[in-house]
């Protein structure tokens, strides 16, 4: 069962990190049309309208959703298949990401990986990992994902000092940041399970909840970069995204609901991008570190610059590497499907 729609959540997300990771540095090129205030002030609502740390939290939602709903709906599981599915659609473009980084300058003493946008994606391979233990246990995942929630809580209270010497980034706590971005996962696949529970909402109600999102997800940028003197460790991302999860799944769930039987023009050519946001996820950093090596960023020129060349190096990754590891995951899984059904099957005599 595929939701039509999220795609278009994925790719928009995808844009607000590779966008947040771009520092915006306008006021030289704005302050002789607007004046040096108005100039800076533009220059700041850029630099916080793009809050990609909640953007990932959006996307671990939406993989635990995805991730779990054929199997809310009936269809049997099968480990093989499900690892050779999710692990070669994910780890081929990791190992490319990880060759062309390096070709970019990355040096190779730098094996840190937790420190790049990988830091992510080794958190989704350990959900993928748990998923099978998660989905036996006697208790429903929405009541995991409440229990799980203490994690975050304990590990952020126990791990105070950490937090203010990380700078208050969300990935912190190192290679076990998976378990602050265990609620979220929890989460989507909770509203799997729960999805026909959410009533369908008018457009005028969706597109109110969407923007409630945005500004939250900006007052939480603000706070995080400008919060501390009034908040003091608070101004965390540790605290902040956990606390994202909440409002994020609630309102992911309204748009899995709103998507079933909706579909435009805008929205079929906004999924067929989305096809290609885990390319634009890799890709846009390579784009960064390979621009720093020839000019200066943070204007305005570089900044466009840095969207064509993101928008084309994204492309030639994906049809180069995602897609062709998207046909190989599914060649790996139907063969291990019809190497099981022939196996189960009985034979007539």
């Amino acid at each position: 069962m595929r939701i039509y729609g999220l795609d278009a959540i994925r790719i928009i997300c995808a844009a607000v990190v590779a966008l947040g990771h771009f520092r915006m540095e306008f006021a030289q090129n704005l302050a002789p049309v607007i004046g040096p205030q108005g100039a800076r002030l533009v220059e700041v609502a850029l630099g916080n309208s793009f809050n990609g740390p909640a953007a990932v939290i959006v996307f671990f939602v939406l993989s635990g959703f995805v991730i779990h709903l054929p199997y809310s709906t009936g269809r049997p599981f099968h480990w093989a298949e499900f690892a050779a599915r999710r692990y070669t659609r994910i780890i081929p473009p990791v190992l490319v990401f990880m060759i062309v980084a390096f070709a970019v300058g990355r040096p190779l003493s730098d094996w840190d990986w937790n420190n790049t946008v990988l830091w992510s994606v080794i958190c989704e391979l350990i959900y993928y990992t748990m998923y099978p233990a998660l989905r036996r246990l006697p208790v429903s995942f929405l009541t995991q994902c409440l229990i799980s929630f203490a994690l975050p809580i304990g590990i952020a209270v126990l791990g105070w000092s950490t937090i203010a010497a990380h700078g208050a980034d969300y990935n912190a706590f190192g290679y076990a940041t998976f378990l602050l971005g265990l609620p979220a996962w929890l989460a989507g696949c909770a509203i799997a399970d729960h999805r026909l529970r959410f009533p369908a909402l008018s457009p005028a109600a969706m597109w109110s909840m969407r923007i409630g999102i945005i500004l939250l997800s900006i007052a939480f940028r603000v706070v995080k970069f400008h919060g501390e003197p009034y908040v003091g460790v608070g101004a965390s991302n540790v605290w902040l995204l956990t606390a994202f999860a909440v409002p994020a799944a609630i309102w992911l769930g309204f748009e899995a609901r709103y998507y079933e039987d909706r579909s435009n023009p805008i929205l079929r050519r906004l999924e067929r991008a989305g096809m290609a946001s885990y390319s634009l996820y890799l890709v846009h950093p390579l784009i960064l570190s390979g621009l720093a090596g020839i000019i200066a960023l943070g204007d305005m020129s570089s900044f466009l610059l840095y969207i064509v060349a993101a928008a084309i190096g994204t492309v030639a990754f994906y049809f180069a590497v995602e897609r062709p590891s998207h046909h190989l995951a599914r060649r790996f899984g139907g063969r291990l499907r019809a190497h099981r059904e022939s196996r189960s099957a009985v034979p007539t005599r």
